[in-house]
């Protein structure tokens, strides 16, 4: 079996699912290597040749956040129970973050026990059946970048903390302004410069390559450490990549980055006698405007996806929800490549809030999309939790809510889970063609279409409740329930080309029986 969800199986479908006695502890499963796949239906496949949808979340654990407040700390660990809580809610993938700050906190060298943890955390995730998507993330560039104590800024800027990304050693400045726009994280010059530098790929004194090639390089080492690693879903380049001067000039210079990073990559996988793991490839952030997107063909490998954000009525109302999804589809479609939402998320719980995110969840099932939730948790020393310097932290109502500035654990957000957990298949054989799922009444309908007979089709079930499905399913056999923490992991035997399954609430059905699949 592909996976398991999460959890092993109890005896009793129907047990319930306090996350107690009745529910037996996780065992290791083995996640197969995936590739994404271009063509007529841009998607990720496995070793099996099913389609694999990855949803889950961000985990910023392993991130070097500048910390602003001494007394408060800017990451939490993530634990063993945080593993079997994402697994609880059905997650098939995480981003993880990671920093070049600490991967190469000098110039060559290689910080050997910080890609021990990263190891660490890839062999919890796996054990839970959950793929890792390996982010190379910043913000403003750099931790190291923050307005000193005893400089006065300009009239109408304010002081700036640092963030996130590259080591210090790569953070050319020019001794530029670092206090900024209010509100505006990336708008100091002293931000500005370090970006274009790393785009000029100029290079820092005492070293013998350029930042961007240097980053390239790094990419490199950090794919030979994961060369066999089928739990590593793949590697996002490159954190929400700023734009910093005219996007026909920057474009070319994002772009050769990004093929610099895919042919250190695939020489240190080739090296290490590996396998080709998927590079995610975000757009410059001001996308989806003109050259902020590589042309379709840039680069001749085809284990590629595009990787955008979602922050569409959540962050900006420049488009829709749906809008966003449409334009992702296209951008998709043009590249030849699938589409994977780096990001998305909301703040509140609000009606407003509730009623946007519910149309995402309808969007991205509609699309047969998956992405990442931001985020797991995030800290009340957090930059994004502070903002300025001095400030005082307000509650985080993330996935996980904190109560500030003690990082009190306030649980799982539940309007959040139970949109996030809700029902969808984890691997389908051949294509998946239609998904729609309903999170409050746990219902879903399901349909795909494989040329090979006999493979198994793998769904994640929460239970919310409401206790064992009812399942109906047309192309199909063998379907059966296997309880785990959170839910039910469902697999079926597809027996025709068309395949239909439709899950219902016990005794209140919402669906009609599919008919017979096309054999």
């Amino acid at each position: 079996m592909f996976l398991r969800g999460g959890d092993a199986a109890v005896d009793d479908p129907g047990a319930p699912r306090s996350g107690g006695d009745e529910t037996a502890e996780s065992s290791a499963v083995e996640l197969l290597p995936l590739r994404a796949e271009g063509g007529d239906a841009p998607r990720f496949v496995d070793e099996a040749g099913r389609e694999v949808l990855l949803r889950g979340v961000n985990v910023n654990s392993l991130g070097e956040y500048h910390q602003a407040d001494p007394d408060l700390p800017s990451t939490l660990p993530v634990t063993e129970a945080d593993w079997r809580s994402m697994a609880s809610l059905g997650f098939s993938a995480v981003r993880l973050i990671v920093s070049w700050s600490r991967l190469e906190p000098e110039p060559g060298e290689f910080d050997e026990d910080y890609v021990a943890e990263i190891h660490e955390a890839v062999g919890q995730a796996a054990a839970k059946g959950i793929y890792v998507i390996l982010d190379m993330h910043q913000d403003a560039w750099s931790p190291f970048i923050a307005t000193p104590a005893d400089h006065e800024c300009p009239d109408g800027l304010e002081r700036a903390i640092g963030w996130d990304g590259a080591p210090e050693w790569a953070t050319l400045t020019d001794g530029a302004e670092t206090c900024r726009s209010p509100g505006s994280r990336e708008s100091s010059e002293a931000v500005q410069t370090a970006f274009r530098s790393f785009y000029d790929n100029r290079m820092p004194e005492g070293t013998k390559v350029g930042i961007r090639t240097a980053l390239a390089r790094t990419w490199g080492r950090l794919a030979a450490e994961f060369a066999d690693e089928s739990a590593v879903a793949g590697y996002d380049l490159f954190n929400e990549p700023n734009g910093v001067e005219a996007l026909e000039v920057q474009l070319p210079k994002y772009t050769a980055f990004v093929r610099e990073s895919i042919a250190a990559i695939r020489a240190a996988e080739q090296q290490a006698g590996g396998f080709d793991h998927i590079v995610f490839v975000e757009p410059i952030v001001s996308y989806p405007l003109p050259n902020s997107v590589p042309a379709a063909g840039f680069d001749a490998d085809d284990n590629l996806a595009f990787a955008p954000h979602h922050y569409w009525e959540s962050i900006t109302d420049v488009l829709t929800v749906e809008q966003g999804f449409r334009i992702a589809e296209d951008a998709s479609a043009e590249l030849g490549m699938p589409f994977w939402v780096g990001e998305y998320g909301w703040w509140s719980t609000s009606e407003q809030d509730m009623e946007e995110l519910g149309r995402y969840a309808a969007a991205e099932d509609a699309a047969v999309a998956g992405g990442a939730w931001w985020q797991w948790r995030q800290a009340c020393g957090d930059p994004h939790s502070i903002g300025v310097p001095g400030n005082e932290p307000t509650d985080q109502h993330h996935l996980n809510a904190l109560g500030c500035p003690d990082d009190d654990d306030l649980g799982i957000t539940e309007p959040y889970s139970v949109v996030l957990s809700r029902t969808y298949p984890r691997a389908a054989p051949g294509r998946i063609t239609a998904l729609a799922s309903d999170p409050e009444r746990r219902t879903a309908t399901i349909s795909g279409e494989s040329t090979e007979q006999e493979g198994e089709l793998l769904v994640w079930v929460p239970d919310g409740g409401h206790g064992a499905p009812d399942t109906t399913g047309a192309g199909l056999t063998d379907i059966d329930l296997t309880a785990v923490e959170g839910g039910w992991v469902l697999s079926a035997t597809v027996t025709c080309v068309g395949y239909t399954l439709m899950i219902d609430t016990p005794g209140d059905p919402s669906t009609t029986a599919p008919s017979d699949g096309t054999c």
